[in-house]
């Protein structure tokens, strides 16, 4: 059982020993209730007091059960959060995927004719190319890029350099 799982399951155990504490304090206080109303005058009788102390020491631990549970987690819990955002930053970098080939398909003719080649394969792909002759049109103001569009530019550069490593 990795680390995670046994830390994942004491904040659960800290959560249900803070529900039980909280419903351990409504109990006394109940009790605390019903005395003061059979009680006459101000005098408390040793009974009351006693509970009255136990409801708020019941608080009390409570509260430190409840800050316990619900505190940051452990660094390394933390790191491996981290890691594993790090693996999946392709998929959350593509929100829209086939965007970027929408685009292209768009611009094809403009595109042609700037690039001196055509930027879509004959299955409908973007040429590799076309990427970096895009960014560097867009760089020398040749043609208008929005930011997302260039933003997705040069995130399919990136996976085309990993891509190329990958095959390696």
């Amino acid at each position: 059982m990795g680390f995670s799982v046994r830390f994942k399951r004491s904040k659960r155990a800290l959560m249900h020993i803070a529900l039980l504490l909280v419903a351990a304090t409504t109990f006394l206080q109940n009790l605390v209730d019903y005395y003061q109303s059979r009680s006459q005058g101000a005098y408390q009788p040793t009974l009351q007091r006693i509970l009255i102390l136990g409801v708020l020491l019941l608080s009390m631990l409570g509260l430190v059960v409840s800050y316990m549970a619900t505190a940051p987690t452990h660094k390394r819990e933390q790191d491996m959060a981290r890691r594993t955002r790090k693996s999946k930053w392709i998929q959350e970098a593509v929100k829209h995927p086939g965007a970027l080939t929408q685009w292209f398909k768009r611009h094809r003719k403009e595109l042609k004719r700037k690039l001196g080649f055509d930027p879509i394969t004959k299955k409908g792909d973007i040429n590799d190319r076309a990427i970096p002759a895009t960014i560097k049109l867009a760089k020398e103001g040749r043609i208008k890029i929005t930011e997302k569009t260039l933003r997705r530019l040069y995130l399919a550069k990136t996976l085309q350099k990993l891509r190329r490593r990958k095959r390696k």
